[in-house]
């Protein structure tokens, strides 16, 4: 698979997630605590989010490299941040992706009630946007070449 194909299989496994992830919020928030389906909306909203997360990194990475014109590894994640943000790639600051990430890594065990909540109830209006963006960099990417 070329690279400009990649960006796009990630790219639309990114709209699913993002999808997925608004949904099970919805649903997570209409939901009576004392419903069976309770325990089931609170892993699946934990685990669309940590989904949604990494695809979008993954998807930045990509982007990186596209731009770039080379493979590049990043470590630590801060100074990937950085760099796709001065690349213009990432326009959430890095202050709030390591806020993200945080939440993101406290969701790899955990599936507790207050998680649940914070996931659900946390205004993620600017992760979303940063979504958007996202896909549209890799759908315009797509199309420079064709």
């Amino acid at each position: 698979m070329n690279s400009l194909a990649l960006l796009a299989a990630i790219g639309q496994q990114l709209v699913g997630a993002r999808e997925a992830m608004l949904n099970s919020r919805a649903l997570f928030a209409e939901c009576d605590p004392d419903s069976r389906l309770y325990p089931a909306l609170r892993s699946g909203l934990i685990k669309d989010f940590e989904l949604t997360y990494e695809l979008a990194v993954k998807l930045a990475y990509k982007l990186v490299d596209e731009r770039l014109g080379h493979v590049r590894k990043y470590k630590p994640l801060e100074t990937f941040i950085k760099e796709a943000s001065e690349l213009g790639i990432l326009a959430l600051a890095p202050e709030a992706w390591s806020d993200l990430r945080t939440l993101r890594n406290s969701t790899v065990d955990l599936f507790d009630e207050q998680l649940a909540h914070t996931v659900a109830y946390s205004d993620l209006t600017p992760f979303l946007r940063e979504i958007e963006a996202l896909i549209e960099l890799s759908l315009r990417n797509r199309y420079v070449d064709a």
